[in-house]
């Protein structure tokens, strides 16, 4: 199944999300209603598209900075093992 092309606002609303995993944030953000932003959020967190291209943000910014989930926990563990250990 091809891939739907996202709105401009679609694709803001990837891109903003990325910076907080705030759907409602993210959403007003790229210029969606502060009124329906957390309305508009959910629908565009459920619609498969926009969900593909979060992940796909996602993998190419962990492939470009190189941090991923592990990497962040195994900072933390090696601060706090040289602060307290």
């Amino acid at each position: 199944m091809p891939v739907k092309k996202l709105t401009i606002k679609q694709d803001m609303f990837v891109k903003e999300y990325l910076k907080d995993l705030n759907g409602t944030q993210a959403a007003i953000r790229a210029g969606y209603s502060k009124k329906t932003a957390n309305r508009i959020a959910n629908q565009n967190l459920s619609k498969p598209d926009i969900r593909s291209a979060i992940e796909k943000a996602k993998q190419e910014r962990t492939e470009r900075t190189k941090i991923d989930a592990d990497y962040v926990l195994t900072q933390i563990q090696e601060y706090l093992d040289h602060c307290f250990g």
